[in-house]
């Protein structure tokens, strides 16, 4: 859930918090911040991803006759 509020409001909303700004990649030229992209969408892409599989198995997981969950 954090990943959704951190893409959200400082990713998409106000664009200029990035994945790798503090890591001595600024935005401030056109390479740097179409890398800072890429990476935000592949940050984006795997939270979607690992929401799916949790939401997957915790559904296998609730089908089970006795199983705690």
């Amino acid at each position: 859930m954090g990943a959704f509020f951190d893409g959200i409001a400082l990713h998409q909303i106000p664009p200029w918090h990035h994945v790798v700004t503090s890591d001595g990649c600024a935005a401030d030229t056109l390479s740097n911040l179409e890398l800072n992209m890429t990476l935000n969408g592949m940050f984006h892409a795997c939270t979607y991803i690992f929401t799916a599989l949790r939401l997957l198995l915790l559904g296998r997981r609730t089908r089970k006759p006795h199983g705690f969950w």
